[in-house]
């Protein structure tokens, strides 16, 4: 755990001084970055793969700061176990 927030603090810091993301290949809780696309409204989107396999296009800054960690299907999978002893 503290290795990878020490990985998070270090690409915050790198981001906040170089304002771009060099995030291609890494990954972020269940989220491995693919590339950089198009943007939309003068917002940086990149294209990040699930391990579930899903690939969604999100801003960079929710992934690494924490705010994302899948596409979503963690949250299925989480609320699954929390009512299956019902």
């Amino acid at each position: 755990m503290a290795k990878n927030y020490e990985n998070r603090i270090k690409i915050l810091n790198a981001i906040s001084k170089s304002k771009a993301y060099k995030i291609e290949g890494q990954k972020f809780n269940y989220l491995t970055a693919i590339k950089k696309v198009e943007s939309k409204n003068n917002q940086t989107l990149w294209s990040f793969k699930c391990d579930c396999g899903k690939i969604i296009e999100t801003r960079p800054g929710l992934i690494v700061r924490g705010k994302q960690r899948s596409c979503g299907c963690r949250s299925r999978v989480i609320t699954e176990e929390k009512y299956a002893g019902r």
